[in-house]
């Protein structure tokens, strides 16, 4: 089941992503081809470079987190070495998988300047972000939930809620609960 959604998450990245996030063709004395108005897509770039630069939260368990050893795991993470080698299988060479830290608040941006070829975690697709980034088909979906200890009974003074700063969840908490 992983692998279908790896493979589905490769196919579509390919079609949709890899021309957005592209850079101006460089030559080989370091400047802009100016002989070329072509640019270079993220495909071709990986393929050049042979690394992919991927950006996810590591504060997002089960999705993304650094366990106590420092190791970045999760279920983000592994779509993202399934992708790793999809590309490796489709540039017929060794592609190095980069991570950078990212979070709610950063990571359209490290996308826009380039800093990350890909963003995958626990994103919620939004109309507003996605004039920012193209998106994959989703691969989790839930909305906002709230837990309490079991046969505890809230009363409205003791209640306190939780919620990461930026997250699309923040708004209608903030607003609707009052």
């Amino acid at each position: 089941m992983l692998r279908r959604v790896a493979i589905a998450l490769i196919s579509l990245w390919f079609a949709l992503a890899l021309a957005v996030n592209a850079q101006p063709s460089v030559g080989t004395s370091g400047t802009s081809d100016r002989t070329s108005d072509r640019v270079e897509t993220i495909l071709e770039k990986v393929g050049r470079s042979g690394i992919l630069t991927a950006g996810t939260r590591t504060d997002a368990p089960p999705f993304a987190y650094v366990d106590a050893q420092g190791n970045w795991i999760g279920f983000s993470i592994d779509l993202l070495h399934l992708i790793q080698a999809g590309l490796q299988d489709q540039l017929q060479r060794p592609v190095q998988l980069s991570l950078v830290e990212t979070n709610v608040a950063d990571w359209a941006s490290k996308l826009e300047k380039k800093e990350i070829d890909i963003a995958c975690g626990s994103t919620s697709i939004t109309a507003g972000r996605g004039l920012r980034a193209e998106f994959s088909v989703g691969y989790f979906r839930t909305g906002t939930q709230f837990l309490v200890k079991k046969d505890h009974v809230l009363s409205p003074p003791e209640l306190k809620i939780g919620v990461v700063r930026g997250a699309s969840n923040e708004y209608p908490i903030e607003n609707q609960l009052r």
